[in-house]
């Protein structure tokens, strides 16, 4: 039905891969004769209303976003039953896909690159008003140059929007959720960061905690009243050891106060790597 749709425009070559929200196909683009990806609602929630309005939303936020570490959009659009959107075609794989083929782990030049890049294009997000509310490795690819681009903010937020959800509902992945988001509780860009630590986690092939034991290990420790050496201080920083030093500060709601773009926790745990 994709192909049958959208043949006037698109030549779909083959199916890249399929989510609870979408599937995604590589395609031609035959005016412009170049490839294109296109996220397609599947059928069987096309009369869903809801999701619908997630998906149309998402495409959206997506396409106000222009930065060179967010994936860009190039048109949205409906054909028959077929509610989709066009995006750049990425030549690289998902950082899931690295870290299972790695197994051990990527080097700290390595994972302090990654985290930069995505932290920029957060940073970017999140003073557009705009927050990801699901960092995760499926959800950062890379390019053609192995920059790592931030992908899907299918369940983005804009932090003056309203929302889609019903009250006590949180949207995400339940392993990479800040606490807050957990807790079903208002957001903004402090949880993506807390994310951010998570993946950076398991990037370096630290112990992870799964599920509900996870979110009860960090609610410890994000009620802890915050530490009397500051942030910015050089002492604080002289006890920074390794990568590891980005999940101690993520994961306190505490450390996250200054956000990326005041120059705070994200883009100062960058030195600590």
């Amino acid at each position: 039905m994709v192909r049958k749709e959208l043949e006037k425009e698109y030549e779909v070559l083959s199916e890249l891969g399929r989510g609870g929200m979408a599937i995604v196909f590589k395609a031609k683009e035959t005016e412009l004769d170049r490839e294109v990806a296109i996220k397609v609602l599947p059928f069987s929630l096309a009369f869903d209303k809801e999701f619908v309005e997630r998906f149309q939303r998402e495409a959206r936020t997506s396409a106000k976003l222009e930065h060179p570490n967010i994936i860009p959009i190039y048109r949205v659009g409906k054909s028959g039953r077929v509610i989709y959107f066009v995006m750049k075609f990425l030549r690289g794989k998902p950082l899931s896909s690295v870290l299972a083929a790695r197994g051990a782990g990527l080097p700290p030049a390595e994972i302090r690159r990654v985290l930069a890049d995505v932290c920029r294009a957060l940073a970017y997000a999140h003073k557009s008003g705009i927050v990801h509310r699901d960092i995760k490795p499926d959800n950062i690819m890379f390019d053609e140059h192995g920059h790592a681009v931030v992908t899907d903010f299918g369940i983005a937020k804009a932090a003056s929007g309203g929302k889609l959800t019903g009250t006590g509902m949180s949207i995400g992945t339940p392993h990479y959720m800040s606490p807050e988001q957990a807790k079903a509780q208002a957001l903004d860009g402090r949880s993506d960061i807390y994310s951010l630590g998570v993946v950076g986690a398991e990037e370096r092939r630290a112990p992870a905690i799964d599920g509900s034991a996870m979110v009860a290990s960090v609610v410890k420790e994000t009620e802890r009243p915050p530490s009397s050496t500051p942030i910015s201080s050089s002492a604080f920083w002289k006890r920074c050891s390794g990568s590891f030093a980005i999940i101690f500060l993520t994961i306190s709601k505490s450390w996250r106060c200054s956000g990326l773009s005041s120059g705070g926790v994200g883009s100062s745990s960058m030195m600590c790597l």
